[in-house]
């Protein structure tokens, strides 16, 4: 893929029954977001949102960014069957004169059923989707139908879950993920956070209180038809030519503003480099250390910044 991936984040609310509405969606929204401020930082990825999502939406998102989308994550109500989300009426005054541009009074918003079977269907064609989160009640059948008809790991409920819970297990996940942690590992981490939380003996804080059952295990599950599946991570998306991105430097620096280069934007490395160490040594040590430190796009950009013809002579710099 020549561009960051994509993480969308879908949430959706009812406006329609007050006590049905859930005010922890745009804290999710936000702690989501926040949680992948690192992610994008290193240039891992991009987040794109829609606090207020419809069927449309979706589809959209996943037409325009169809060879990027690597997450979706929903918030909001749902069911084994079904994602309850937003369409939105246009108010018009028909008895104005004038043009119905002008006649728009206002906006509502009423809600509108995705079904899984469709769902399901988009989803499962799309080539490069690694996880689907599920954070509504009561997703279990489309997660696991989800997960047996493709690669994707999918994270889905098998009751009613308490609110503010799913929030904080989901920002805590994303937290995860952003520090290029695996899905597995992430995953794992969200849920000793909830345990060191919540205890493990007693379930019933996890569950929302109109919940009829209360399994003895936590309402969240992660589905999957390949175990391997669970050791994806942000940076696998691109492999990098190291070749290229050496000849670049190579190119674009002597020994001299190669180490100012360093002190400037990588102090660590300027710091290791030793007396008499030749240039092709520090070179790949520069390499090894954007590597290792999730950095190398902001390599590339800090030197397609002041080397702007020979950024363009040596690409590509992923495979």
């Amino acid at each position: 893929m020549s561009s960051k991936p994509i993480i969308f984040l879908a949430f959706a609310n009812d406006r329609e029954d007050h006590a049905r509405y859930l005010r922890n969606l745009p804290l999710e929204l936000d702690g989501i977001r926040k949680a992948l401020e690192k992610a994008q930082d290193n240039k891992l990825c991009e987040v794109i949102f829609e606090p207020n999502c419809s069927i449309e939406k979706i589809i959209d998102a996943f037409q325009k960014y169809q060879e990027r989308m690597v997450v979706f994550h929903y918030g909001g109500h749902a069911d084994g069957y079904q994602l309850l989300l937003e369409t939105l009426l246009v108010v018009e005054n028909a008895n104005s004169g004038l043009s119905q541009e002008k006649r728009l009074l206002g906006s509502a918003t009423t809600h509108s059923i995705a079904h899984a079977e469709g769902l399901v269907a988009l989803f499962a064609k799309q080539k490069f989707l690694k996880l689907v989160f599920f954070n509504g009640c009561t997703t279990e059948q489309q997660a696991q139908e989800l997960a047996e008809k493709s690669k994707i790991v999918v994270i889905g409920t098998n009751s009613e879950i308490n609110d503010e819970i799913a929030t904080n297990l989901a920002i805590r996940f994303y937290k995860g993920l952003s520090i290029n942690l695996t899905i597995g590992r992430a995953w794992e981490d969200a849920l000793v956070a909830l345990k060191i939380k919540q205890g493990s003996e007693d379930t019933r804080g996890l569950y929302r209180k109109e919940a009829k059952e209360i399994p003895e295990k936590a309402p969240w599950e992660l589905f999957f038809k390949d175990k391997t599946a669970l050791d994806w991570r942000l940076n696998m998306i691109r492999k990098y030519n190291i070749g290229n991105i050496y000849k670049l430097l190579n190119a674009s620096f002597n020994d001299e503003n190669l180490q100012t280069f360093c002190q400037i934007n990588f102090e660590e490395v300027f710091n290791n480099f030793g007396t008499g160490q030749s240039r092709n040594l520090k070179l790949m040590a520069l390499i090894d250390h954007t590597k290792r430190r999730l950095e190398v796009e902001k390599l590339l950009d800090l030197v397609a910044e002041e080397n702007k013809a020979q950024f363009e002579q040596f690409k590509p710099y992923f495979d």
